[in-house]
């Protein structure tokens, strides 16, 4: 089956040490390196899965000092508050300017978020509150960003998202923000069994129901990968595509409508309240003109997912509709933004 091929792409950027009429500042300044930022985004998508930080992006930052190590004791926001980092021409910039401390025993841990989203902090742990916009071309791709126990020689720390660095030493730059997707990608495309002569198929519909539309993400204390906790009930209607006008015109599976980014979560098979795709799609016939609507809606659920029909974090669900003059089948692929995993069912 194809698949939708995702490409990495790294955007670091370098913040200008901040200048002062105030000679204690300045003086500190000369002794201390100011805390700068740049930023890697794991495995981009569409224009609003973040392959790159734009001017005017902002991100939520915190930051925890300690003399001894994260995972030895629990993070609180006491060296960065709920700080904005803001995209400039410039680089990222920040108000209230941090300075890694002298003695290296001192650590600085931090944890990031786009889009900028103050998380709720307690035993150590960072929870995010998150809404899907109902909205698909508006939706906002959720991603977090860790580091442990950096200091002034070790700018990147001993862990990245939970991950150990290695060489355990990096050189004075930047700390690098390592961002990963916590959503899942839903992706919908279509091909035609064979080619009809004579006859002009059109996608115009496609309609996503039932689903959770809201959640909390939930950082490890260790400041690992997190999960999800659901909201709300799973009643959320999206719409990836709504009178659409693209014909399905060779065998080849092409994407139709907008890809769906969403809180993954366990799909639903309660009878009557199914989590359900339904797709819109017209037959034109040339001769003689004719115009025949078609309508079938689909169990998503029922394509064989990894996990107990559950869509994961950091994954692609490529859903695959096969149309043809006498029936539509279904299947899905899965896909990982850091990699690859296949699974899928033809449905009839």
């Amino acid at each position: 089956m194809n698949k939708i091929k995702v490409f990495s792409a790294i955007c670091a950027v370098a913040m200008m040490a901040s200048c002062s009429s105030d000679g204690e500042t300045v003086l500190n300044q000369q002794n201390n390196a100011r805390v700068a930022f740049g930023t890697y985004v794991d495995m981009p998508t569409r224009a609003l899965d973040k392959s790159y930080f734009s001017t005017g992006d902002e991100i939520c930052i915190n930051a925890f000092q300690s003399s001894v190590t994260t995972v030895d004791h629990e993070f609180t926001n006491n060296f960065m508050a709920n700080e904005t980092l803001s995209k400039t021409d410039a680089g990222w910039t920040y108000v209230n300017s941090k300075f890694w401390p002298m003695n290296s025993n001192d650590r600085i841990s931090f944890v990031a978020s786009y889009p900028n989203i103050n998380p709720t902090i307690a035993g150590g742990i960072c929870t995010f509150p998150f809404s899907v916009n109902g909205n698909a071309s508006l939706q906002q791709d959720f991603m977090w960003s860790t580091i442990t126990d950096a200091h002034r020689n070790d700018r990147n720390g001993t862990h990245q998202n939970g991950v150990i660095e290695t060489p355990n030493t990096t050189p004075l730059d930047n700390v690098v923000l390592h961002f990963r997707h916590a959503l899942s990608r839903i992706v919908f495309n279509a091909k035609t069994i064979t080619y009809y002569s004579g006859a002009t198929i059109t996608i115009t519909d496609i309609v996503v129901n039932n689903l959770y539309g809201k959640g909390s993400y939930s950082l490890t204390a260790a400041l690992g990968k997190g999960s999800w906790a659901m909201e709300g009930n799973q009643d959320c209607t999206y719409t990836p595509l709504s009178g659409g006008t693209t014909n399905v015109v060779n065998t080849s599976y092409r994407t139709f409508g907008t890809s769906l980014l969403m809180v993954p979560q366990v799909l639903s098979t309660a009878v009557g309240a199914e989590s359900t795709v339904t797709i819109k799609y017209t037959v034109n016939y040339s001769n003689p003109t004719k115009i025949v609507n078609e309508e079938r809606t689909f169990n998503l659920a029922t394509a064989a997912l990894l996990n107990g029909n559950t869509w994961e974090q950091d994954k692609i669900y490529n859903y695959n509709f096969n149309i043809s003059l006498d029936m539509i089948t279904f299947d899905a692929v899965v896909d990982s933004w850091s990699g690859s995993s296949d699974q899928g069912m033809t449905v009839e």
